[in-house]
């Protein structure tokens, strides 16, 4: 019987390893926003060209974006696929930067199949144009 556990375990464990990916996307331009003084959010910034390398990796949880300065976001939710107002597609997921910050990232898949990703914390935003490698 213990024999018949522990192989049902090892089964299960990597079946579950199997199924977690890891997605290669490149950012072809970007903008932001953030809050005022007064706690209201300013109007998205011009895009501005982009050329950095962003991994989703689900087998470790995390979404690194290797801008300038190298982002590194640990998952520490998924939330479900939604539809937003516009018709896009949109996968949210609860994060934990590097300093500790808890924020939201969302991959938007836009109604006429551009992607996007968004970053968003309490006081700052930006958003990517990405295309998939």
């Amino acid at each position: 019987m213990k024999k018949f556990v522990l192989m049902l375990v090892l089964m299960l464990s990597l079946a579950f390893q199997t199924n977690a990916q890891v997605w290669n996307y490149k950012s072809t331009e970007f903008a932001i926003k953030s809050t005022n003084s007064y706690g209201n959010w300013t109007e998205w910034s011009d895009w501005q060209k982009s050329d950095c390398n962003i991994v989703l990796d689900g087998v470790n949880d995390r979404v690194t974006i290797y801008s300038p300065k190298t982002q590194i976001y640990r998952i520490t939710s998924i939330a479900k696929k939604t539809i937003d107002k516009d018709g896009c597609v949109q996968t949210s997921f609860k994060v934990e930067d590097q300093d500790a910050d808890i924020g939201t990232i969302r991959f938007r898949i836009t109604t006429n199949g551009g992607l996007q990703l968004y970053i968003d914390f309490a006081n700052i935003a930006w958003v990517y144009n990405i295309i998939k490698q």
